[in-house]
């Protein structure tokens, strides 16, 4: 009875031990039968194109394909500038899973194995430079935009360039860890004031969702690149314990966090937001195992001093359900806001499996303004921008078990604008029922695997189309889907569980739950990955 893709158990990283090689092989198998394997012999003569092209520029321009130089010309690829790695396509988007063309790597700290999603046919020779196209022209591989453009350009993947990753510390701090953790972080630029490289501000950080739920805050470390384990990554350090930053309003009025308690509650979305009092830590959280009728608040706020937390809420989003709004929280533009939203500028919504028919079936926004005081319980004035109710209205291709725990509005130096959504998805649809070899939970309930890592970009004039009533919410689709699984640590889920992003420096922080088990094998704790918005 319990949803798929939410162990919290030691027994469920055996399982993801001992049925992870039964995954990979399941994904190979999915890979070669997905709509986008048609391409192929496209995908080949476009890589031989590409090779000519490069060595003709070789011959002209004198590029050997070697250094610093070699590396610029491919911004967002992690590994282009090591030639141990092999070159790979970047900025290359697909809508199917890809898996390494070497043997996964086991869960031990040694593995060194390259993440690496290219067939050894699409690739370049290992002297070659990567192709001289702009990643911003580069023809796509996904499937088309399912709506319109409405604007000259809109954000993709071309526009990030990895940094690379950091982990979460292991350790305990605060009566919790971040073992399971991660399901929820925001980016804190007060955070870390001494702080002097280029990594500025710090990440408030959920973590474990049985231990005691709270909130810590973590400094940013400056990131390394990988070779898709986490051996040699730097590991962030505890800047505040983790704390109780609702001071027992969300265990009183939203559930109980007992361990094994039915209706604990777990958090959904942190956000830092400017206000009259001073700056404060936004939050959400839902009830874990939703199915009663009667609705429960979902949202408030507190102080960023986790020590003396000052907590307003929770309060519910006008009429609407917990299991549609109490995830993932960000903030709009305050002149976008103003304009289209009547002045709301938090986003909130919720999409996950455990609340049943009563959930959206794809990722819901709700904006929304939060006062600075208010009783708990109180219906805040909310605006339905999307949604997709069960059975008539669910976003086209989802599965029961795709998950988008993590959304923020991104906004480019050049002024486009983006919401995007991260998570995972289901390549071979889902089922109910008991686990079977190369699933990665160990107990009943929705299970889907083999997944792959997913972001969805939303446009948000579209959104404001439905604030203005000029369509439906479930009339608004995703104009492009990434699968950035060559930058991530092979896991059984690929679960990308929160985005978070620093405005001034342009730069996102996307957290990959349970990535990292060098540190304790029975405990995974989330890797921060980091790309900077070009």
């Amino acid at each position: 009875m319990f949803p798929d893709n939410d162990p919290t158990t030691e027994a469920d990283d055996a399982k993801f031990a001992e049925f992870w090689s039964a995954s990979i092989e399941t994904t190979s198998d999915q890979k070669s039968s997905s709509p986008t394997s048609s391409h192929t012999s496209s995908r080949r003569f476009l890589a031989v194109v590409c090779t000519m092209a490069g060595l003709l520029a070789g011959a002209l321009f004198g590029m050997t394909g070697s250094g610093p130089s070699s590396a610029a010309a491919e911004p967002g690829c992690p590994h282009s500038s090591d030639p141990s790695r092999g070159p790979k396509k970047c900025n290359e988007s697909t809508t199917t899973t890809q898996t390494p063309t070497s043997q996964p790597p086991t869960t031990e700290a040694t593995t060194t194995l390259p993440p690496t999603s290219v067939s050894p046919t699409t690739q370049l020779p290992t002297t070659q430079p990567p192709t001289t196209q702009s990643p911003t022209t580069q023809p796509s591989t996904s499937q088309p935009p399912t709506t319109q453009p409405n604007s000259d350009r809109q954000l993709t993947e071309a526009d990030f360039t990895y940094r690379g990753a950091f982990m979460a510390p292991a350790d305990d701090s605060g009566g919790s860890s971040f073992a399971y953790g991660g399901r929820a972080a925001a980016f804190n630029p007060y955070g870390d004031p001494g702080n002097t490289d280029a990594f500025r501000g710090s990440l408030f950080v959920a973590g474990h969702p049985l231990q005691n739920p709270g909130i810590a805050e973590i400094d940013i470390p400056e990131p390394e690149l990988h070779f898709g384990s986490t051996e040699g990554l730097p590991v962030a350090e505890f800047l505040q314990p983790f704390s109780d930053i609702t001071n027992g309003r969300a265990m009183q009025y939203i559930g109980s966090s007992d361990v094994g308690g039915i209706n604990e509650f777990r958090f959904g979305g942190l956000e830092v937001v400017d206000s009259s009092i001073g700056p404060r830590l936004h939050w959400s959280a839902w009830q874990y195992y939703h199915v009663a009728e009667t609705d429960v608040p979902s949202h408030g706020h507190s102080s960023l001093d986790l020590s003396n937390p000052d907590p307003q809420g929770p309060w519910h989003l006008g009429d609407y359900d917990m299991a549609e709004t109490s995830g993932y929280l960000f903030t709009a533009p305050v002149d976008f806001a103003d304009q289209h939203f009547d002045g709301h500028r938090l986003l909130s919504g919720f999409q996950h499996n455990a609340t049943g028919s009563r959930n959206s079936w794809g990722p819901p926004f709700f904006a929304y303004t939060a006062p600075d005081q208010a009783e708990p319980l109180t219906r805040l004035d909310a605006i339905e921008l999307t949604n997709y109710p069960y059975p008539n209205h669910k976003l086209i291709g989802h599965e029961q078990t795709n998950l988008s725990p993590g959304a923020d509005w991104i906004t480019t130096s050049d002024g486009v604008d983006a919401i995007v959504v991260t998570g995972n998805e289901s390549l071979e649809g889902s089922r109910y029922g008991e686990p079977e070899p190369g699933d990665c939970n160990s107990g009943k309930g929705y299970l889907g695997a083999p997944y792959a890592p997913r972001v969805l970009f939303y446009d948000p004039a579209d959104l404001a189309r439905v604030a203005a009533g000029e369509i439906q919410p479930w009339d608004v689709e995703p104009y492009r889907t990434w699968n950035p699984m060559d930058y991530l640590i092979p896991t059984c889920d690929w679960l990308l569980s929160s985005l978070s992003y620093d405005e001034a420096s342009r730069r996102m922080y996307i957290v990959q739950w349970k990535a990292d088990l060098s540190q304790n094998i029975y405990a995974p704790v989330p890797v921060i990955h980091v790309f900077d918005v070009n």
